[in-house]
């Protein structure tokens, strides 16, 4: 292993730190602090344990799987040449689908009514889409645009201009 794939590792668990402290931490005391209110949620403190941190373990699981299998496909299959690595772009998008469908298996999972807790309004919803959305975006494509090795690592989309490597 070399320098450069160390780097490419070190930015992909530096990626996934912030994504897992933005959703598992920051996220909760935005909801916690009362900067974001959820309108008919009762005991609020119940539903960030119950049902934001399993819908956050979703999103999360789900774009850590996408990033790894990019990366470790880069790795162990990197494209030949240019004209190989540009038909491979289309991977990335598609592998971008499995966090988006974690983002709404997540959100489905969230608004599970309880007769506890309450039920998540259509009002609520687009916030935390937004929250998760910022996760996704930390996670996924920040990880994959910072260390995706070899060829292929130009094919993230804004990574040419944001990671000059």
């Amino acid at each position: 292993m070399n320098s450069k794939n160390v780097g490419e590792i070190i930015r992909l668990f530096v990626f996934t730190l912030v994504g897992s402290l933005l959703m598992f931490v920051l996220q909760p005391l935005i909801y916690t602090a009362g900067v974001v209110r959820l309108s008919n949620i009762e005991k609020q403190d119940l539903w960030l344990s119950d049902h934001y941190m399993s819908a956050a373990t979703i999103v999360f699981i789900v774009s850590i799987l996408a990033t790894f299998i990019w990366y470790v496909w880069n790795l162990y299959s990197p494209p030949a040449d240019g004209k190989m690595a540009s038909a491979r772009s289309v991977g990335w998008w598609i592998l971008l689908l499995l966090p988006i469908l974690g983002i709404v298996a997540a959100l489905v999972f969230a608004v599970q009514p309880s007769p506890t807790i309450g039920k998540l309004t259509g009002t609520d919803l687009p916030i935390l889409a937004a929250m998760f959305s910022f996760d996704v975006l930390a996670i996924y494509w920040g990880a994959t645009a910072s260390s995706t090795p070899g060829l292929a690592r130009r094919l993230p989309p804004g990574s040419q201009a944001i990671f000059r490597r």
